[in-house]
């Protein structure tokens, strides 16, 4: 329900935001659109963990994560393709006016609807369903699973009656009467009570804190990217220039444009468009991103996600300070992949190391 409940309102924001004639739409459909990003992302690193058994689990969620990598690679050929074109339509005399950035919401907004479809197709998490006590829907998934695995019959699945011998009343389904906002809330807190006692409320601060942390870094890195690879490609002018003197000199001209549009009368917007270089360049980030995926998924079982997130989080301190002494386009490119690849990386298996501590009545 997360899940689709989750694509499905980024999918209505967006298309709100695509058709938004005021910042102040806008930036409330964004906010809308964050809301239900983080209510799909947190159950669909759930819903994937509950599928996966223990010696696979970890695998199986950093090559989901490398799916990240792919996105970052259509995202900039799909952005090359629209944003770079004028299209401009006028609907109702002028009171609706669509410009190339709402068409590209439009097109973006598409790849939420088709999760909420995809995600809606898949059947609920065991697990869930046995926190439940649905037992008999919890054994017809996992028959359901075992025949697409095996192309076997149901007759021949090798648990074919577990859970049948429980008690009626824990078998049966039984719809609970309709209860009270009040008493729902409620029941909802004293579900997550466990999470505040020993020890797992000290897991709960230290993975929440370090997510930050992560989440921080990460779209510092990924969100200034297109931005100041922009900037390097019009205000950089020989090689000897490092990324201070590039910034300074941007800023410079920002300050010489306002003044400008200052004095004048016309009140127009004259934006710094990307070249191709922005969009080649982060098709790149895109395709170095995939390789420490491959990597880690190869030896977490053997070296331990522990010190993995220590390596990882030494190289992103390192490759995030090495952008003040850029002094190439080159060189920035290697660093913001670097950076970003990192981060995502550690993300991924910060999530993974949450799914190993949390039992999964409160995960």
């Amino acid at each position: 329900m997360f899940l689709k409940l989750g694509f499905g309102g980024i999918f209505l924001f967006s298309v709100i935001a695509g058709s938004s004639q005021s910042y102040e739409v806008l930036l409330a459909a964004k906010f809308f659109e964050g809301v239900f990003f983080a209510t799909s992302i947190s159950a669909h690193v759930t819903f994937i963990s509950e599928f996966c058994y223990k010696d696979i689990r970890d695998r199986v969620m950093i090559c989901q994560a490398s799916f990240v990598a792919i996105a970052q690679i259509i995202s900039p050929l799909m952005s090359w393709g629209i944003l770079t074109q004028e299209w401009k339509y006028t609907l109702f005399n002028g009171y609706v006016v669509l410009n190339t950035w709402n068409f590209y919401l439009y097109i973006m907004s598409l790849w939420s609807l088709f999760a909420c479809v995809f995600y809606s197709t898949l059947p609920e998490s065991p697990k869930y369903l046995v926190t439940q006590r649905k037992y008999d829907e919890a054994r017809e998934i996992l028959i359901k699973i075992y025949k697409e695995n095996t192309g076997k019959t149901a007759e021949s699945y090798p648990f074919i009656d577990i859970w049948k011998n429980l008690d009626k009343h824990e078998v049966q389904s039984v719809k609970s009467p309709e209860r009270s906002i009040r008493h729902q809330i409620v029941v909802g807190l004293h579900n997550v009570k466990p999470i505040f006692r020993k020890p797992l409320v000290y897991h709960l601060a230290i993975l929440s804190s370090s997510m930050f942390l992560i989440l921080a870094i990460y779209n510092i890195v990924r969100l200034w990217f297109p931005q100041l690879s922009t900037i390097v490609e019009h205000y950089r002018t020989d090689g000897s220039q490092d990324m201070c003197v590039i910034l300074d000199t941007y800023t410079s001209d920002l300050k010489t444009r306002g003044n400008t549009i200052r004095n004048s009368t016309a009140d127009i917007c004259v934006p710094t468009v990307s070249g191709s270089e922005t969009y080649i360049n982060s098709i790149i980030i895109g395709f170095v991103c995939f390789f420490p995926y491959f990597i880690t998924g190869a030896v977490v079982n053997k070296v331990g996600k522990k010190a993995l997130l220590v390596v990882c989080g030494v190289i992103s301190i390192g490759v995030t300070l090495g952008l003040r002494y850029a002094n190439s386009k080159i060189a920035v490119v290697a660093l913001f992949a670097a950076g970003t690849a990192i981060s995502q990386l550690m993300k991924a298996l910060n999530q993974a190391v949450a799914v190993e501590l949390f039992p999964t009545e409160i995960r």
